[in-house]
């Protein structure tokens, strides 16, 4: 498995509020990995600590599972998720309230990597993609009010594009769902299917509030590794105006069966 990842400050913040994960190896011939994108809120006091310190509870928690011989159910993994998410969630309030430093939150979107099986979960508007037959795929959905309001038909898909319509750019950045916001958090998870040629991307907005969805598949085909993509969507960012902290990780497993070989078997999730 080949694996980049970088986070970058940008052109206009001082301090950069991202943190990333990206964790794998190989046991008995299964590819895993762990791999996460957190951005503190924009406006919170010390984003910065909430999605450093979220990343850390979360992997702590489910690194003991993960780094097993044996793979774990896939129920028994979603419930780890969810519960270390939950988690994070609690100690980023407490250490707030407790400490003074004031309210901080972040946002998440990591995936789980089991072989061809990939769990995500996601809180708020960092992304999570499978690069698949030239074709962008988006696998999580945005907790945020620009995305509510195309849900209810405010906005267009198309407004919502890169480069955004006015009306658009009126609702950036606002947030709906985040670590650390509120006593209880909702987290959406999701499990499918890796296939032969699959690229994964995590990212945060820093990078998709720019950069167009042709230009990031442009650099992912011209990229010739992982770490090369990372840098060449940073710059892709920054050369639009870097307005925000830039975190992206890009993953190019090596071990995956093909669609056929999926569709041989007696039990198959949606592909």
């Amino acid at each position: 498995m080949e694996v980049g990842a970088i986070t970058d400050t940008g052109l206009r913040k001082a301090i950069n509020e991202d943190s990333y994960e990206a964790w794998f190896t190989t046991i008995e011939g299964t590819e895993r990995g762990f791999f996460a994108v957190a951005d503190g809120v924009g406006g919170e006091d010390k984003g910065e600590v909430a999605s450093k310190e979220s990343l850390a509870i979360i992997f702590q928690n489910i690194y003991p599972l993960l780094s097993k011989t044996t793979k774990p159910a896939e129920d028994e993994l979603k419930e780890l998720i969810e519960d270390s998410v939950k988690e994070a969630n609690n100690q980023i309030i407490s250490m707030w309230e407790e400490s003074g430093l004031g309210k901080m939150a972040t946002t998440l979107t990591m995936g789980v990597m089991m072989g061809e099986f990939f769990t995500i979960a996601n809180v708020g508007d960092s992304r999570t993609y499978i690069y698949r037959n030239n074709k962008l795929h988006r696998l999580t959905k945005d907790h945020s009010l620009i995305e509510h309001l195309v849900e209810k038909g405010k906005l267009t898909e198309e407004d919502i594009e890169v480069p955004r319509s006015e009306r658009a750019k009126m609702h950036e950045n606002i947030v709906t769902r985040a670590i650390g916001d509120k006593r209880s958090v909702e987290v959406d998870l999701y499990t499918t299917y890796l296939l032969k040629g699959d690229q994964i991307l995590l990212c945060c907005d820093g990078l998709t509030d720019l950069v167009t969805r042709e230009k990031i598949i442009e650099i992912i085909d011209s990229s010739p590794s992982a770490k090369e993509c990372c840098i060449n969507l940073v710059k892709a960012a920054n050369d639009e105006g870097g307005k925000d902290n830039i975190t992206v990780v890009m993953v190019r497993p090596e071990n995956l069966p093909s669609k056929e070989e999926i569709l041989k078997r007696d039990t198959v999730m949606k592909i």
